[in-house]
This record gives C-alpha cells, sequence and structure tokens, in this order.
C-alpha cells in the first residue's frame, strides 16, 4: 500500500502503522514514515512535539498489528487447505509455501481480504 504524503503526526502515524503491517520492523517503519514526511535527518532524542506524538500515535497502531491474525489457504476449488496464526501475511504466506506449491488463494481473518498468491 503507497504511503500517504503529508508530514503531520497523523500521516506519520498512519504511515508507521502501514509499514509495520506490512511487515517493516519497527525501527525501519519509523525511519520511513520521517523520510516520506521530510523528516528523516532529526535526532531521536531531540524530536519535536509533532513528531513524538506521531510516534506515540503508531504505538497504538503497531499493538493492534503486533496480534496474530488468522489465515486460511484455499485452493482454486475453494477447499481450505490449512489455517494458522501468523503476525503478517507475508509471514504467512511463507508458513504456507514450506507446504504447499501452486496457486491460491489467502484470507485474512482479521481485515477479510482475499489476496491470490502463487506459492
Amino acid at each position: 500500500m503507497p504511503l500517504k504524503e503529508g508530514s503531520s503526526k497523523e500521516i506519520i502515524s498512519e504511515n508507521i502503522a502501514t509499514e509495520i503491517k506490512a511487515g517493516k520492523s519497527r525501527e525501519q517503519a519509523v525511519a520511513i514514515a520521517m523520510k516520506k514526511a521530510g523528516k528523516s535527518n532529526q535526532d531521536t532524542a531531540t524530536r519535536t512535539k509533532e513528531t513524538t506524538d506521531a510516534w506515540n500515535a503508531s504505538n497504538a497502531h503497531a499493538a493492534k498489528d503486533a496480534e496474530e491474525h488468522s489465515f486460511s489457504l484455499v485452493n482454486k476449488e475453494g477447499a481450505l487447505m490449512k489455517r494458522i496464526k501468523a503476525k503478517s501475511f507475508n509471514e504467512a504466506r511463507k508458513e504456507f509455501a514450506r507446504e504447499y506449491e501452486g496457486n491460491y488463494k489467502i484470507y485474512d481473518d482479521s481485515d477479510g481480504e482475499w489476496k491470490a498468491v502463487k506459492l
């Protein structure tokens, strides 16, 4: 998902949450979001109140995203092949790829989205 343009604390917070959901570490997500906002040269110890607020707001998103989600692997006929718990879509995809090969759909129970994948 593309990151949003802007440097407000809300935009930075959303961008951090987006990157964490995409599987980036917290440190990487913050660096990417700050760079996108044009604030990448700020030292962590001297962050402005605005960026500190964005950092704190992103903690709420990160806590939700850090929870494990249920993922279901379904074949092209619609039969459930396997169900697992994982922290991210990429983690689930890797787990499924250890056992299966071919074209499948992965369903993320937490957001209700289907994603077609080739394992």
